[in-house]
């Protein structure tokens, strides 16, 4: 099955500071500029300022999702602190990942 791939209007503007950097991703008619280059998704725009690093498009910009959740019975909406919690957890998982990597390649180039 074909995974749905959110589309933002067009002139949606998502900007970001990544390693000292100030990054900005346009939505346009035809997929996401980044850098003078259109990509897909916003997904594969994420994935080539972060040099393949595997963020969620939505993690990475802070986008908050308005689908609801139900946890016990109780509806969440995702962009609440328990969606904002999630998403931190995934970018700390994400971050600590990548830093025992570089620390392995670095043991290995030793």
């Amino acid at each position: 099955m074909a995974r749905r791939v959110k589309q933002y209007p067009v002139g949606t503007t998502f900007e970001k500071e990544y390693k000292g950097e100030k990054v900005k991703v346009v939505a346009t008619k035809n997929g996401y500029r980044y850098a003078g280059k259109v990509y897909d998704s916003l997904q594969e725009a994420v994935s080539k300022i972060t040099k393949g690093k595997k963020y969620p498009a939505s993690v990475f910009f802070g986008i908050k999702s308005t689908r609801k959740a139900k946890s016990n019975g109780t509806e969440l909406d995702q962009g609440s602190e328990v969606g904002a919690a999630l998403d931190l957890n995934t970018l700390i998982q994400n971050e600590i990942r990548d830093q025992v990597r570089e620390k392995v390649a670095e043991l290995f180039r030793s």
